[in-house]
């Protein structure tokens, strides 16, 4: 629940969805409950402060009074409806008329902000959006200072089925297109703004919907605030075409445009890339767009979007990576991307924001709260920290193949002599599993191996059954380190003695049996499992042990932190990490302290867990249950 000293005309907003709840459909429990705030909102106050017709509400004529022309007839039909007569609905339009009654008795003058009330409240407000996506108040806030519009403006919201982002327009004073490509209800907008318009002394005209001109719509317009469903593809046929603003001096075969007829079309169909590229032509400023990470580093139609801004439109600002949980729709982390037509100086401004967070008491929220000024001051140049920010000019960027991932930038310098880590290792990649039944079951290294300092050498409580003419290419050896390159990335560890056993050896022997035979009747070999990779020191300038104590450094977390891609499940290949990780070389004499420091931390890791051991005897001698005992 909401403490008492959170706005009033929230608490009212929920208690009016509990009384929806109980008498009619829980979908429109949201809308039955802005209803009851906008006419509340529109009856007029007496000298004293209150309500003068407020009990009129129980009568349908009152509803049908010019001042509630605000409310749509398909709002009012939620409160009187078919079933307006039931014992049912008279009951619930009698305890919403005490709940608003109530709120004006409370006297308070204070505007009625509701907006942010599906993410503020509790999870089960949220169910009425139906999977719907509901921003954190301050990446709202955020979107609108990325177009840094003033009032009078034109601002273009295609997708707000909170009313988050509309209604913040309409309070800056902003003239709104309101219209988009999902073609859903603009009820709950315009309840919203029959709750905001009273008493404000500046209305912004809203539009809520644009005119075609043949195929498309005919629209223009300064800014665009641009929140599209996260990586939905889209299917034909359902209108989306019709919103796409054309560039025709960039239709060509390789562009980012093909022709269809007598129409240009983007060559796009994943909804926040071709947002972007559908969207932009039509403005004429500056606009934001809210995508998935995907959206900065993955190939294909991507690539050409990100090649597209920065060398052909030359639009792209700023890109700002943001923390996770600011949307309710997913726990994934999202990213702003700044188109601005202004954008002369060929260089774009990155900030990676995902750790700039505060904390909050409240605990009705997803997570801590964006910090809104320092990611606004870093992210529009106002303030320098070069952990988190960077302006990078896109020859450098073109360098990178275009990846726009801030943290890829934002490394720090690499210091000393260093070396690819391609050209110190050779890469032994997971087999392929086989479901042959002459297939060779072999053990399997992956995550519960990895972490720890001492070597590991099994048995493995994994197996995996592969093609033995793979064997050879994937087997694993005694000073190979195992490397986590999918999900969780980064950890280590140092394979022991392990089976080792000669490929050609047992295919010889398989093909005397003329059939497969029992893994007992020989050594089972170790491979990787499908999540890691191993490496295997090939360069006599390192040693197995010197390569992971630097894998477990920060210096090597800092470069593979900016390598990471994937928006669901963080990965990296084998390829770049050959590439793009660069290791120090240390002198010959060296390698003698990095064994003594290594063999002191094995040694630490062995006390610690024979003094975890001994805690826990201790703990089950002072009052053993009788699972304690059995276990003695």
């Amino acid at each position: 629940m909401i403490s008492n000293n959170e706005n009033r005309a929230v608490l009212a907003l929920q208690e009016l969805m509990n009384v929806a709840r109980l008498s009619r459909n829980q979908g429109d429990a949201w809308l039955y409950a802005l209803t009851w705030l906008a006419a509340c909102r529109l009856t007029p106050l007496d000298i004293n402060g209150g309500a003068s017709g407020i009990n009129g509400l129980l009568l349908r004529k009152t509803w049908d009074h010019h001042l509630y022309s605000p409310i749509p007839d398909e709002a009012k039909e939620l409160v009187w409806g078919l079933q307006a007569d039931s014992p049912s609905e008279l009951t619930a339009r009698t305890q919403a008329l005490s709940i608003v009654t109530g709120l004006i008795e409370q006297g308070d003058s204070q505007d009625w902000n509701v907006i942010d009330a599906p993410w503020q409240l509790a999870g089960s407000l949220r169910t009425d959006f139906f999977g719907e996506l509901v921003l954190a108040p301050e990446l709202c806030e955020l979107l609108f200072a990325g177009i840094n519009a003033q009032s009078g403006d034109s601002v273009w919201i295609p997708f707000d089925l909170s009313g988050q982002l509309v209604v913040r327009a309409v309070r800056k004073g902003l003239k709104v297109i309101a219209a988009g490509p999902l073609g859903r209800s603009q009820l709950h907008l315009k309840l919203l703004l029959a709750i905001e318009k009273v008493g404000m002394s500046n209305e912004a005209s809203v539009v809520f919907d644009v005119p075609r001109s043949g195929a498309s719509r005919d629209l223009h317009c300064d800014f665009s605030i641009a929140t599209p469903p996260i990586n939905m593809r889209i299917q034909p046929g359902t209108g989306w075409r019709q919103w796409e603003g054309i560039n025709l001096e960039q239709v060509s075969g390789d562009g980012l445009y093909s022709r269809q007829g007598h129409f240009a079309q983007v060559q796009l169909d994943r909804s926040d890339s071709w947002a972007v590229a559908a969207f932009w032509p039509r403005i004429s400023k500056r606009a934001v767009f809210l995508v998935s990470p995907n959206v900065l580093f993955a190939k294909g139609q991507e690539q050409r979007l990100r090649e597209n801004l920065l060398l052909n439109e030359g639009a792209l600002s700023a890109v700002t990576m943001l923390p996770t949980r600011q949307m309710s729709v997913t726990s994934m982390a999202s990213a702003l991307l700044i188109l601005d037509r202004k954008n002369f100086k060929r260089e774009v401004r990155f900030t990676d924001a995902a750790e700039l967070t505060i904390e909050s008491k409240s605990t009705m929220r997803f997570s801590r709260i964006l910090d809104l000024p320092e990611v606004v001051s870093l992210m529009m140049g106002e303030k320098e920290d070069l952990k988190i920010s960077i302006t990078v000019e896109v020859e450098e960027i073109a360098k990178q193949d275009f990846n726009l991932v801030p943290a890829r930038y934002l490394r720090q310098s690499l210091t000393g002599p260093r070396r690819s880590l391609g050209e110190l290792v050779q890469v032994i990649r997971a087999p392929v599993a086989s479901k042959d039944p002459a297939a060779l079951s072999v053990q399997e290294a992956g995550f519960p191996e990895l972490d720890g300092w001492r070597e590991v050498s099994g048995p493995f409580s994994k197996t995996t059954s592969i093609n033995g003419r793979k064997l050879e290419d994937s087997m694993l050896m005694q000073g190979d380190i195992l490397l986590s390159i999918k999900g969780t990335l980064g950890k280590s560890a140092l394979i022991g003695r392990v089976p080792a056993v000669d490929p050609s050896a047992r295919h010889a022997v398989m093909k005397l049996h003329g059939d497969s035979i029992s893994t007992d009747a020989v050594q089972s070999p170790v491979v990787p499992s499908q999540s890691c990779i191993a490496l295997r020191v090939v360069n006599k300038d390192i040693s197995p042990i010197y390569l992971l104590m630097y894998l477990r450094s920060n210096d090597f977390k800092g470069q593979l932190e900016s390598l990471r891609v994937g928006a669901v499940v963080a990965h990296v290949t084998p390829a770049t990490l050959m590439q793009e990780i660069k290791v120090p070389i240390p002198k010959a004499s060296e390698l003698g302290g990095y064994q003594k420091k290594y063999d002191e931390l094995c040694g630490l890791e062995a006390s610690i867990e024979i003094a975890d051991r001994r805690m826990s005897d201790i703990r089950s001698e002072l009052w053993p249950t009788h699972a304690d005992v059995g276990a003695n």
